[in-house]
């Protein structure tokens, strides 16, 4: 068999286009960039500051502090105020059927989102504080 030498040079602009494009508002265009994500190849969206993530579906906000007799309505309710909840995931206790104390809120707009956050984080529910904050964001890589 007989070897030949191969020239792996290529234009580094073929790796950060993405194969497919989203549609976004001039004004969402400006505040946010779309990037491949790792292992699907769908489009997630990161805010400019590159800290913010959304999820293939939409802006996923973790809420802890919740009363463990909170009722999903109550939940969506509450934070309905601010835009169209798109999914709402409380996880329930199985031995006492109560909420264990989180859930997971998905808005379909960041200014949904980044709205709900800064009125309800800190804000009393059933006599409780809640925590409110963007499940998903990007920190500075792991040391080993």
């Amino acid at each position: 068999m007989h070897q030949e030498d191969v020239d792996f040079e290529v234009e580094p602009e073929t790796f950060l286009e993405p194969a497919t494009t989203t549609t976004t508002t001039a004004a969402a265009a400006s505040s946010k960039s779309a990037a491949p994500a790792p292992s699907s190849g769908a489009l997630v969206e990161v805010e400019d500051d590159g800290k913010l993530q959304k999820s293939i579906e939409g802006w996923i906000l973790i809420v802890t502090g919740l009363h463990e007799e909170a009722q999903e309505e109550d939940v969506m309710e509450l934070f309905a105020e601010f835009g169209q909840v798109k999914n709402l995931h409380m996880n329930l206790d199985r031995r006492t059927g109560y909420v264990k104390g989180y859930c997971l809120i998905e808005f379909e707009k960041l200014s949904e989102a980044r709205a709900a956050v800064a009125r309800l984080n800190g804000e009393s529910f059933m006599g409780r504080p809640l925590v409110v904050d963007f499940a998903f964001a990007k920190g500075p890589a792991a040391r080993g």
